[in-house]
């Protein structure tokens, strides 16, 4: 049972963000856990960015998408792979474009490493290893 304060406050939540009862609930529960120092900067970006979307935003996507009904929503866990992804892929976008660059047997060969790692996931990584095969 929240008292009227709390109600008042997520009503105004609600009506400030447009957002639904329970994404302004936990978009409050992000803010506190965040200024309690009890989870971290990027985890309160991502979730502030989940809960602090405008009702009418969510409903607009999911009636774009194919599956009207399903709004594709990743875990935090997810959204971190999903960006250590496409920051390796950039990494080894660039190394591609600066190979002639660096002609270190050295640096190729920790190259070549981090690209074994990543080759089952990234194309950069297969086209890093096949750069260094030549």
């Amino acid at each position: 049972m929240l008292n009227a304060t709390f109600y008042v406050g997520i009503a105004k939540l609600q009506a400030k963000h447009e957002c639904s009862k329970s994404a302004a609930v936990l978009l409050a529960l992000n803010e506190g856990l965040y200024r309690l120092e009890v989870i971290s900067k990027e985890d309160y970006d991502l979730l502030a960015r989940r809960y602090g979307r405008k009702l009418k935003d969510v409903i607009a996507q999911a009636q774009t998408s194919r599956e009207p009904s399903h709004v594709p929503i990743l875990t935090i866990e997810q959204t971190k792979e999903k960006q250590l992804m496409e920051q390796k892929d950039k990494q080894f976008k660039g190394i591609l474009e600066e190979w002639d660059l660096h002609p270190s047997p050295e640096w190729r060969s920790k190259v070549f490493t981090e690209a074994e790692k990543w080759k089952d996931k990234l194309e950069s990584a297969k086209l890093v290893l096949a750069r260094a095969n030549k």
